[in-house]
């Protein structure tokens, strides 16, 4: 399952690399924003049930908002802002591998507001370069086929002994909203 991750993903890194060239480019950038409702929490399982604006349900691991759901209970409302940012880079020199990294930290002047900071990056060596598609090295060392969409998709400048490195990074803020005072309004 790893195997074919990786493949999909350098599969799209491919798609774009004749693009993206040696510098690294921006492919996307994903942003959305909705107010949330706390339905409930399971500090046991790390979890909480909540409800967008549209009625759907969604869950969040918490352990990375403990400190922005400290006090929470159903009901209560917080503003949730997710951004991502997916990045394609070409560059010589052959180096596989994989990272990812989370990090917490205050998000404003908002008490309890939390931004929690996902990277991850997989970077994949391409060992062989052919009418097909390319074979490429990933961190495991096993090698992986890449299928081009398209026969007549071009591979730009990749070469044997590039590396392909996607990463993602995704910044995801929760803040709480005042709560209803016993007249309904804020405060």
């Amino acid at each position: 399952m790893k195997s074919f991750a990786i493949v999909l993903v350098a599969a799209f890194a491919i798609t774009f690399a004749a693009r993206a060239h040696a510098q690294g480019a921006v492919i996307r950038i994903e942003q959305t924003q909705d107010v949330v409702t706390l339905v409930s929490t399971d500090r046991a399982a790390g979890t909480a049930a909540m409800r967008n604006s549209a009625g759907s349900s969604m869950t969040l691991a918490v352990r990375a908002y403990a400190h922005a759901l400290d006090g929470a209970r159903p009901g209560d409302t917080f503003q949730l802002r997710r951004v991502v940012a997916r990045t394609i880079e070409v560059g010589h020199g052959c180096a596989a591998g994989t990272g990812d990294e989370v990090s917490l930290e205050p998000a404003g002047e908002a008490v309890g507001a939390m931004r929690v900071v996902h990277a991850t990056r997989l970077a994949v060596c391409v060992v062989r370069v052919h009418d097909d598609g390319i074979d490429v090295l990933d961190s495991n060392g096993e090698i992986a086929p890449l299928v081009l969409r398209d026969a007549s998709d071009p591979i730009g400048s990749v070469a044997e002994g590039d590396t392909i490195v996607s990463s993602v990074r995704e910044v995801v803020t929760l803040s709480p909203l005042p709560r209803a005072g016993p007249s309904g309004k804020g405060g």
